[in-house]
């Protein structure tokens, strides 16, 4: 990652979650499954929650559409949870479900799929999750039976077994009323009829074969055809004695052509066998002859297979009826174990993660506690499952306060990138809905549109640097901001801003930038390098800063540290990644003693600023622990 990536939560690994073709439903053109609105190239969700589904008064309280890019759902790893979560759904159900609206469109849906994420959590923890795993794709049989056509064994059979999945699903969710009401609710909506299943199981084997039990008629006319047979049989056997002692036969066994029974007869014997010649051997040595004695018994079985025959087309024509008066109850059945797939995989991705609800607020617009990067999270938990070890994920607070701007600095790979990625992921995974790993009392703004710059667009056929990428895409998120920042709350991220050019004129043009879209209105996380943004944070007002920290050797631990500055240490990074001692030594001696004293004058401003907020919340706290004792004591004097 660009400036900030952390050797122990490697970018690279946020690229390896594993999905079969199956799932991979998702792609860049769109942040959900399906057919996304597009806006300026960007998403914006269609508004789809069955009236049923929504509880609480204020169904009808709608939220902004959020505008999101489709680089940003990307750069952000917003794509790739969808990936994760489609991955977790056995069924196409479920990865359908979770494309239909990624951002939901009510306050009621939104804290609905919420509370629905929750309950399913708590159930994988249980481990009482039910199996989607049998809940098969049974549309085009029911499509092909509605329109009448007759159904063939295998689909029927999957049928059959998709109603008893579903009735499984049905009973398993049902039983946790207590524990996942909201869940319970949806699950009792499913049929428990199972009549058809067990029908189709009586008369349909696990190879697909009509069974004897499928009809009273099937099975005295299959009985007839066996007896018939082994009427037939004998009489080859008396037949294949006489016929053999005159050498007439190539061997004692007999087979059957064209539904006859035949024997195989030397071709220059025909003659002497009385009987129809029904086919020849490839090498015409041999004939194979319906023996005349046979016909009769051959025509009548002929005759009772038949019988079966249409009787069998009749059973499956029966079943196929069954079929089609149920397609829209099955239909209904399946739309509703889909949603509830995709509140499993919602809480499958929780409770690996470690994942709660995160508040959804104006009130605080970017307060996270204990933070851990999602996709790491789910990466060390997979890791974790597979027996292997995996680094710690560091939960961060990372939070506005007051400001409008948290300002990231620090060493590079010290984790500043993934600290901005998390909160822009976590934010959108707020609005979706989704639970993600961050301590209680987090909370989030509805954001109307959520804008990064992570890396650039540099592009050699494009004739653009990277520098210039760089200005393309902060060309565009101005866009966005101006377009989007009317309908409601605005987050920008920007990881390195104007990094990898001249540095007095970089800090300038990042300052002026981010005053500019800090007056807008917009809510802002930027990293950076550069002096100029982290003396503009120390003035505070609209601007808050933020640091990773470092051990005492140097060495990043990856925690960020709020009010703080951070210092580059490209020294000391340039140190432990090997580099010449002598080039070192140079580097340092080159530096002005401007320079030197000015990082110092910041880190003692900003260790004074930790200091004074220390001693602020101290404060607040002795104020709050005075107004309760109070209150204390007023209750007494009221007793008394």
């Amino acid at each position: 990652m660009a400036g900030g990536g952390a050797p122990a939560q490697p970018a690279t690994a946020l690229a390896s979650v594993p999905l079969s073709a199956s799932a991979a439903t998702i792609s860049e053109r769109g942040v959900g499954m399906g057919q996304p609105c597009q806006i300026r190239g960007g998403i914006r969700q269609r508004s789809r929650l069955p009236a049923a589904r929504a509880f609480g008064h204020n169904a009808a309280v709608t939220l902004e559409p959020l505008h999101l890019s489709e680089r940003a759902a990307r750069d952000l790893g917003f794509i790739e949870v969808q990936r994760v979560l489609a991955s977790l759904c056995p069924s196409p159900f479920g990865k359908e479900e979770l494309g239909r609206e990624p951002f939901p469109a009510t306050r009621a849906a939104l804290d609905q799929r919420g509370a629905e994420a929750m309950e399913a959590a708590r159930a994988v923890e249980r481990r009482v999750a039910p199996d989607f795993g049998s809940v098969r794709d049974i549309r085009p049989a029911l499509v092909a039976a509605r329109k009448g056509t007759v159904l063939g064994t295998l689909d029927l059979l999957d049928v059959a077994r998709t109603q008893e999945a579903l009735g499984r699903l049905h009973d398993v969710v049902s039983f946790q009323g207590g524990e996942a009401p909201r869940l319970a609710v949806l699950a009792r909506s499913i049929a428990e009829d199972r009549r058809y299943a067990k029908r189709a199981r009586r008369s349909i084997d696990e190879q697909g074969q009509l069974t004897d039990d499928a009809s009273p008629e099937l099975g005295t006319l299959r009985g007839k055809v066996r007896g018939l047979r082994t009427e037939a049989q004998a009489q080859l056997g008396a037949l294949i004695r006489e016929l053999d002692d005159g050498g007439l036969l190539r061997d004692r066994n007999f087979t059957v052509r064209n539904d006859r029974y035949v024997l195989p007869v030397k071709s220059e014997f025909q003659g002497r066998v009385d009987g129809i010649v029904h086919d020849a051997s490839q090498t015409h040595q041999t004939v194979f002859v319906e023996p005349r004695a046979l016909l009769q018994v051959g025509n009548r079985i002929k005759i009772a297979v038949a019988e079966v025959e249409q009787e069998e087309q009749r059973i499956l024509a029966e079943l196929s009826a069954e079929v089609a008066e149920l397609e829209p109850r099955l239909s209904a059945d399946l739309a509703q174990a889909g949603y509830l797939e995709a509140a499993f995989a919602r809480g499958t991705f929780a409770a690996r993660t470690g994942g709660r609800l995160v508040a959804v607020s104006e009130e605080r617009p970017l307060s996270l506690r204990a933070a851990r990067h999602p996709l790491l999270a789910w990466l060390k938990s997979e890791a974790e499952r597979a027996g292997q070890a995996a680094p710690a994920v560091i939960g961060n607070d990372i939070a506005l306060g007051t400001a409008r701007a948290l300002v990231i600095s620090g060493p590079n790979a010290g984790g500043k990138t993934v600290a901005l990625k998390t909160a822009g992921l976590i934010a959108l995974m707020a609005r979706a809905g989704i639970p993600a790993p961050a301590g209680e009392g987090s909370s989030v703004a509805p954001f109307a549109a959520v804008a990064c710059v992570i890396g650039d667009a540099q592009s050699l056929a494009g004739a653009l640097s990277s520098f210039s990428g760089h200005l393309v895409l902060l060309r565009e998120v101005l866009g966005e901001i101006e377009a989007h920042r009317g309908r409601g709350p605005v987050l920008c991220l920007l990881d390195e801003l104007l990094a990898g050019t001249d540095p007095a004129q970089g800090a300038a043009l990042g300052q002026a930038l981010l005053e500019h879209v800090a007056g807008q209105g917009a809510y802002i996380v930027a990293t950076t390098h550069y002096q100029r943004l982290k003396a503009l944070a120390m003035a505070g007002g609209a601007f808050r800063n933020a640091s990773v920290a470092l051990d005492p050797a140097g060495r990043p631990t990856f925690h960020l540290a709020l009010d703080q500055v951070g210092t580059s240490n490209a020294l000391d990074a340039a140190r432990r990644y090997g580099l010449p001692g002598a080039v070192i030594e140079r580097a340092d001696h080159l530096m002005s003693p401007d320079e030197r004293e000015f990082s110092g004058v910041l880190a003692a401003l900003s260790e004074e600023r930790a200091q004074l907020a220390v001693r602020l919340r101290e404060a607040e706290d002795a104020k709050a622990n005075l107004a309760a004792d109070a209150a204390r004591l007023e209750r007494r004097i009221a007793e008394v």
